[in-house]
Parts: C-alpha cells; sequence; structure tokens
C-alpha cells in the first residue's frame, strides 16, 4: 500500500538507483519464475534458496508450496529477523511459533497444542461424566483442534499468496525413498506450545461464570 501511493504522488522522492536496478532484478527474476512455471524441489534443494547465494532467490515453504521471498532479503536472508524460515517448509513453527524447536512441516501432534490439559477430574462436573461422554468430548475438542490448525495454516497461506511482494513459485516433493513426514512416531510439542494449553478447570470456571 505505501508502495503504491508513493508512486502515484507526484511529490514523492524518486527512488535511488540502487533501489530501481534491485526492483528490476526481482521483476526479471519473477517473470523468468512465472515463464518456467512451477518447480518441484525436494528439501535439500530447497535448502540452497536460502539467501547466502546472491544468484539464487530466497524461498521459504508452507504446507509444501514455496514462496518466493526475494523482495525481502533484509528480512528473510542472512541476518533477517526471519531468515530462519528461509531455504525449509516450516510449517509447524507458523503454527506454533516455536522458531527454534519447530523449523519442520511435520505437523503430526502439532492439534495437542490446543487440546485441554486434564486437570480437573476431582470436579463435581467431572465426576457427574461418564466415560462414554468423556470419549465424545474428547473426539469433539479433537476435531476441533484439527481446525484450529488448519485455520493457523491457511491464515499464513492467505498471507503469502495474497501479498504484492511475494509469491508461489512451486512445490517441496520427497525425494525418492524419502518417508512421508510424520509417518514416524508423533512429534512431541515445543515447550511454548506446551505452556500454552488450555486448562481443563479453567474451562470449567469460564463455563461456569457465563451461565
Amino acid at each position: 500500500m505505501s508502495d503504491l501511493r508513493q508512486r502515484s504522488n507526484p511529490g514523492a522522492a524518486a527512488p535511488s538507483p540502487k533501489t530501481s536496478e534491485s526492483l528490476g532484478k526481482q521483476i526479471k527474476r519473477n517473470l523468468t519464475c512465472l515463464q518456467r512455471g512451477p518447480i518441484l524441489l525436494t528439501p535439500s534443494e530447497l535448502s540452497l534458496y536460502n539467501g547466502t547465494s546472491p544468484t539464487l532467490p530466497i524461498y521459504i515453504s508452507i504446507n509444501h508450496t514455496i514462496y518466493d521471498v526475494s523482495a525481502s532479503p533484509y528480512m528473510y536472508g542472512p541476518g533477517g529477523g526471519y531468515s530462519f524460515f528461509a531455504g525449509r517448509d516450516a510449517t509447524r513453527a507458523f503454527v506454533t511459533g516455536c522458531f527454534q524447536d519447530d523449523l519442520t512441516s511435520d505437523l503430526t501432534g502439532v492439534e495437542e497444542m490446543f487440546m485441554p490439559i486434564e486437570d480437573d477430574d476431582e470436579s463435581e462436573a467431572e465426576k457427574r461424566l461418564s466415560k462414554a461422554e468423556k470419549k465424545l468430548r474428547r473426539e469433539r475438542e479433537m476435531r476441533e483442534a484439527r481446525r484450529k490448525v488448519d485455520e493457523h495454516v491457511k491464515h499464513w497461506v492467505d498471507f503469502y499468496e495474497k501479498s504484492d511482494k511475494y509469491f508461489a513459485a512451486g512445490k517441496v516433493v520427497r525425494a525418492h525413498g524419502e518417508e512421508k513426514g510424520g509417518a514416524g512416531k508423533k512429534r512431541e510439542l515445543c515447550e511454548a506450545a506446551k505452556k500454552g494449553r488450555p486448562k481443563r478447570s479453567k474451562l470449567r470456571e469460564e463455563k461456569e461464570k457465563s451461565e
């Protein structure tokens, strides 16, 4: 938005030659990518596009879609505040906010961050529930938790899809013989996600106050 206002303002300062050159390179790179069509990269190939090579664009990936973020090297390039996203699919970190532990596409078990911690077994409300009722409640809460994960992923996908600076460049694919992410045991939640989980007792208190 600010870039559009500046271009439409006759009194705005002209872009520096360095900025114009950088913009020209970005436009040329974008057009080249569009002409070539979507690219397919394995995770190891994607890791090369981390901003350390001046001859390669900077790529990140969310939910296996690759986005070209070369327009913001100061953010995604070396030393940038989001450089840890460059050259990898870090979908899990986009959901949990754990930018050290969760730089992976593996979402197995991440829905647990939205599942209540069962700390209210001794309350009268809990004692009145049968095992069948608790099972049905957990199944309902699990569906809701997975919906929230999908919402978090969609939020960031939409952010990059609708950006006027970034664009989808292709897809991340598995290398030959590589197992699908999450095929093994469930990944443990990072500490921040664990601490952020709701507590059953708190949910009960909030419900009682609203009734």
